[in-house]
């Protein structure tokens, strides 16, 4: 099945983009939500996932109804792109209504979506919610908003946002997150990237250890729009000379275990080497 999915453009309204029913992975789903100023407000329903809505680029008013309360979020976001500040991040619970109305002339929403239990309640994490880490140096060296992880708001998923250097490589050294053991948990995550200026272009590295039933050993061209499935794999990312990747990221456990992940062990020692 495939794993990779080339950019749709700015299409109005909810385009589903990656999910079971089209690649490797079992929990995952992921959407993208585009409206304007001029759209009629979209309504969405979780249903037996927790959701979570990552406002890429402009502002929204979202109403929430959940357990029979109507909760309302007015005027949030506001970002130009993600290279322009921290997320706003809606997060969701299973069995809500919500509803989206675009604020600017052009909306861009990331819906992350993953089966999850109840227990959770509906609830934003702004900018100044989020927890920004310099993660890196040299030419490896990048910006982590952690969105959701460590604030206990989900279940379920993990979703945040990596904006690298221009020219540079981010989630390296090359890790994984596959198997169990040595701090290892198994979880699927999604990427979905974010060029600047638009026209660049990064690539996309995906491989297994040798021998490993089914590896890969394959680098994918991405640009702005496009999404990856990364079932297995170390998966490090590179961008082209004068442009900047940014990309979301999600990731689905049974807890909150971010960076349970091992670094390839032939790379590892660059964390000591590099300046």
């Amino acid at each position: 099945m495939p794993i990779s999915f080339k950019s749709q453009g700015f299409k109005e309204g909810y385009t589903p983009i990656v999910g079971p029913e089209n690649s490797p992975l079992q929990y995952i789903s992921f959407a993208t939500l585009q409206l304007r100023k001029s759209s009629a407000p979209y309504t969405g329903e979780t249903g037996g996932n927790e959701v979570v809505l990552d406002l890429f680029e402009g502002s929204a008013d979202v109403t929430v109804v959940f357990e029979g309360k109507t909760l309302e979020y007015k005027k949030i976001g506001g970002r130009k792109s993600i290279f322009d500040g921290r997320p706003t991040l809606v997060c969701l619970p299973p069995q809500t209504k919500y509803t989206v109305k675009a604020l600017s002339d052009a909306l861009d929403i990331g819906v992350s979506l993953g089966p999850s239990p109840s227990g959770g309640k509906p609830v934003v994490i702004g900018p100044d919610d989020n927890i920004t880490r310099l993660t890196g140096k040299g030419n490896y060296q990048r910006q982590v908003h952690l969105g959701t992880v460590e604030t206990g708001k989900t279940m379920r998923l993990m979703v945040g946002e990596t904006i690298g250097q221009q020219g540079a490589w981010s989630s390296y050294p090359p890790h994984k997150h596959d198997e169990s053991g040595g701090g290892e948990v198994p979880q699927e995550e999604v990427y979905y990237y974010k060029l600047q200026p638009k026209q660049g272009f990064a690539i996309q590295v995906l491989y297994d250890n040798p021998g490993k039933p089914g590896g890969r050993d394959d680098a994918y061209i991405v640009r702005d729009g496009d999404t990856m499935a990364l079932d297995h794999g170390y998966h490090p990312v590179a961008c082209a000379p004068g442009y900047q990747v940014g990309y979301l990221w999600v990731l689905y456990a049974p807890s909150d275990v971010y960076g349970s992940w091992s670094d390839d062990p032939k790379h590892a020692w660059v964390k000591e080497a590099v300046g």
